[in-house]
């Protein structure tokens, strides 16, 4: 090969050279490319055994951080299940056949419901042992927090008529897969629930209508310039104007309108963990006229509040917001821009869903949101406004995407997190 003649080319140079000086330099310098060689491939070897180390003790802290919250294992029982889990994952990576390690040190924080592992794995060097340097040593740790609190999830689905056709075939698909994966925890201790607000040109609020309403039909115009016909739904129920507009008070202090002439058919849904009722009432949606997602925003937040107690079936009471065994979240979905409103002094619609975002989120109840198809800017502005962070905004384009997010946020929210 050519460089291998190059290399004899020197070296005969080198030795047929009267200088005598030139060929310790040129030992001195094969030496040093040679060392250099070395500690590349043993540094490499070093990172790739240390990633692997990484994800054995990852995967065995999130294994004993679940055992320790949900099965309430015992210390001996987490610390032989963390060594089960490190031992197999290290020698399935191929990292025992080169590396050795010490014991394995677990620490247990039980009020935290969290586990922590440590170890020191040793490396033997290749030629870096010609060095003096014959060994790496690579202590790591994780820790692993089991954060799948009991959820109370809200789902605020787009019900309007651009839905019509696949986009609510998709969407009732989408939905139906998170209520599944996120009850599923139930079997194993969890006690999630979830509550549906199908929103359109208003908010049908069922039977729960007349309680929470002031009684008033209007059979004019929306204030969005939407027009309604004669004799309006006594299920649907718009904004409430003055001081808590955009608060969870109670329905007793501040009564809800009845400006819209139509809302969706299918009503608002209590928090509950029946995954058949859930799945039934998401399949029986359909699409129908305006969007007025401000309102759908509210009765999201509404069905998790604990200021709705006299409101809601005693099976569906929200928790208390200070309650640490419970995470609140909701999820804010739509394929337009909001387009209707009712009460001019509470602001345009895209206002009122921001005022009751920042509200809502004040109360640490976590955000997502979900554009689908979604191509209007000031639309697309709303939801990464309200999402909780850049990260709890998701902008699915077609069917797969919608069912993929929808999975996503279900695994996220009952899932385990590493804290470092």
């Amino acid at each position: 090969m050519p460089l291998s003649r190059d290399f004899l080319t020197a070296a005969q140079r080198v030795r047929e050279n009267d200088d005598g000086s030139i060929v310790p330099i040129f030992g001195l310098c094969f030496l040093g490319l040679m060392f250099s060689i070395g500690v590349a491939i043993d540094s490499a070897r070093a990172f790739k055994t240390s990633a692997e180390i990484s994800q054995a003790l990852d995967a065995a802290a999130l294994a004993s951080a679940k055992a320790l919250r949900v099965e309430k294992a015992t210390d001996s029982e987490i610390e032989q299940l963390a060594n089960t889990y490190f031992t197999a994952n290290f020698q399935a990576s191929g990292g025992q056949q080169q590396a050795t390690h010490g014991p394995l040190q677990v620490q247990i924080d039980r009020e935290r419901s969290a586990v922590t592992l440590s170890v020191n794995v040793v490396l033997p060097t290749t030629i870096g042992g010609l060095m003096g340097v014959d060994k790496f040593d690579i202590p790591s740790n994780s820790t692993a927090i089991y954060e799948a609190k009991d959820v109370e999830l809200s789902m605020m689905l787009d019900v309007s008529g651009s839905m019509e056709g696949q986009k609510i075939i998709d969407l009732r698909a989408a939905a139906a897969d998170l209520v599944g994966i996120l009850l599923a925890a139930n079997k194993d201790g969890a006690k999630h629930r979830i509550a549906i607000a199908p929103f359109s040109t208003s908010v049908n609020a069922g039977d729960y209508s007349d309680s929470v309403s002031d009684g008033d039909e209007d059979d004019g115009k929306g204030k969005g310039g939407k027009k309604k016909s004669k004799g309006a739904g006594t299920k649907c129920v718009t904004e409430r104007p003055g001081a808590n507009a955009f608060t969870d008070k109670s329905p007793d202090d501040g009564k809800f309108g009845k400006k819209a002439a139509t809302c969706p058919s299918s009503p608002v849904f209590a928090l509950s963990e029946d995954e058949d009722e859930l799945v039934n009432h998401i399949n029986g949606m359909t699409t129908e006229r305006y969007t007025a997602g401000h309102l759908g925003i509210g009765w999201a937040w509404y069905l998790l509040s604990p200021e709705w107690d006299d409101v809601w079936p005693t099976e569906s009471e929200p928790k208390d917001y200070d309650d640490k065994e419970t995470q609140k979240a909701v999820i804010l979905m739509t394929d337009g821009k909001f387009n209707n409103f009712y009460e001019p002094s509470n602001g345009n619609a895209d206002q009122q869903a921001k005022s009751l975002c920042d509200n809502m989120k004040s109360k640490n109840i976590v955000v997502y949101t979900v554009g689908f198809q979604l191509d209007d800017p000031d639309a697309l502005a709303v939801l990464q406004y309200c999402a909780t962070s850049p990260n709890h905004f998701y902008d699915a384009q077609d069917g797969n995407q919608l069912r993929d997010t929808f999975k996503t946020i279900a695994k996220r929210l009952s899932a385990l997190r590493l804290e470092s």
